[in-house]
């Protein structure tokens, strides 16, 4: 399982909180080499986790969940991030322009409700 780079769970009626899927996915080496995450559209609650010992993460897709509490310190560190979805969840709080700064190959964020 050390060479997995992709893992896609999208509506699959996943619950849960987030904190503890993420642990579970960082128990082993995939935390190196998992470049895209989905679990977009279940039923995953709580707040997004410090996610930044996935270096390698390009892809993000988070939305269509019931994630709350605030954005901003939980995705730093992911560098390499290019698609980032959080929409359709009950985050609070501001983003700043200047959180986008450190995220110089992001092309794509959805933030929508």
């Amino acid at each position: 399982m050390c060479s997995l780079n992709e893992l896609y769970l999208l509506n699959n009626k996943l619950s849960g909180q987030l904190s503890e899927l993420i642990q579970n996915l960082s128990s082993g080496c995939t935390v190196n080499s998992l470049e895209g995450l989905c679990l977009y559209d279940n039923d995953i609650t709580g707040p997004i986790p410090d996610l930044g010992g996935f270096s390698s993460l390009k892809e993000l897709y988070l939305g269509e969940n019931s994630l709350n509490g605030t954005i901003n310190k939980s995705l730093n560190h992911l560098f390499k991030l290019e698609t980032l979805s959080l929409d359709g969840n009950s985050f609070t709080g501001v983003i700043s322009e200047t959180f986008f700064f450190q995220y110089v190959q992001l092309t794509d964020v959805v933030l929508g409700q």
